[in-house]
């Protein structure tokens, strides 16, 4: 029986460890940016987040495929109140009205391996608040040069689409066509799959993020704060863990996986932020401690998180594929004594 139990083991080990260690892939382009990784041990990834003071939010996410787990691409995200909403609540810098958030999607990667620029926010200048009016994001192919650009406009709820034609010979007459452009105007979308449909369909697997938001002034500013994540029990330089930077007081957050030294790089302004490094562990996350740094120019961090030396990836794994090898040991163990002979009673008279 012990055999068997070893046996049983050993199949579950032969396909453990290699999807532990072998199924993730990185696709990197010419970017100095944040890149969206496609493996079939992370999840979706909120990458970067902005809130103005009406409730206005735009999110960049990491979208991965549970059923095509080797792909991964960017949503851009946003929201926008609506009144005609049951149990609307306060609209925010509006106490007047009561609304509820509607979210879409209006821009992403559509090409394989595809550059990003974006997001590109444009604010309200006539009035004190911050108030959110158009975000825009381009998407590029890396091969042939076409190219999406997504304006999305709060005032219309629509979001234009225009498609940039790289010039080409037509094979047949030798004619020369000189690149052009399409555009059209349309409802925000409800979610990436409708806004594919208006789209060509080309093939995505993994794409980059070319350059920080320009909206903030990340681009080209002198001051970096560099983290280093490390597992408090052993020491070890920890890669695929979400390093976070927020700054509550002008409502943006910015979140970027670290590599296989356990670093993460930030351009930021000079300021206050909270700094905290964590991953997924099946429905909660392992965090490090909330660290607030003052930025004048650039600073190195260390952050420490409990991962037993393992990537945090795989520590989203590791945890059921645990529980499973006790479940089934304790199955196996218990099937032995049910089936394992009694001794026979004395003979009578003896």
């Amino acid at each position: 029986m012990r055999e068997a139990h070893r046996s049983a083991l050993r199949r579950l080990s032969v396909f453990v460890i290699p999807l532990l260690l072998c199924c993730s892939r990185t696709t990197f382009g010419q970017s100095a940016g944040s890149v969206c990784r496609a493996s079939i041990l992370d999840q979706d990834t909120l990458m970067q987040s902005y809130l103005d003071a009406y409730g206005h939010d735009v999110e960049v996410w990491c979208v991965r495929d549970w059923y095509k787990p080797w792909d991964a691409h960017y949503e851009l995200r946003i929201s926008y109140a609506s009144e005609s909403v049951p149990d609307a609540g306060i609209a925010g810098g509006e106490p007047g009205r009561k609304v509820a958030p509607q979210r879409r999607t209006v821009g992403g990667c559509f090409f394989f391996a595809g550059d990003n620029d974006g997001p590109d926010i444009d604010e309200d200048q006539s009035i004190d608040k911050q108030k959110y009016i158009r975000v825009s994001w381009t998407n590029e192919d890396p091969i042939s040069g076409k190219k999406y650009t997504f304006i999305y406009d709060w005032r219309t709820n629509k979001v234009k689409i225009r498609t940039r034609h790289e010039g080409y010979t037509d094979a047949d007459n030798g004619r020369y066509h000189a690149p052009y452009t399409e555009e059209k105007e349309v409802d925000a979308p409800a979610s990436y799959d409708e806004l594919k449909k208006l789209l060509p369909d080309p093939d995505i697997n993994g794409c980059t993020l070319r350059t920080e938001p320009a909206a903030l002034g990340f681009t080209d500013l002198p001051d970096w704060l560099r983290l280093k994540v490390r597992d408090s029990l052993t020491g070890i330089a920890i890669s695929w863990v979400d390093a976070h930077v927020e700054n509550a007081s002008k409502g943006w957050a910015l979140t970027v996986p670290t590599e296989s030294d356990g670093s993460a790089i930030f351009r930021l302004g000079p300021g206050e932020y909270e700094v905290f490094a964590d991953y997924k562990l099946l429905w909660t996350r392992v965090s490090s401690r909330h660290v607030r740094v003052q930025i004048d120019r650039g600073r190195d961090l260390n952050l420490s998180v409990v991962t037993f030396g393992l990537p945090g990836h795989a520590m989203a794994f590791l945890l059921p594929v645990i529980v499973v090898a006790i479940l089934l040991t304790i199955t196996l163990a218990s099937r032995g004594r049910r089936q394992r002979p009694r001794s026979a009673p004395p003979a009578s008279g003896s």
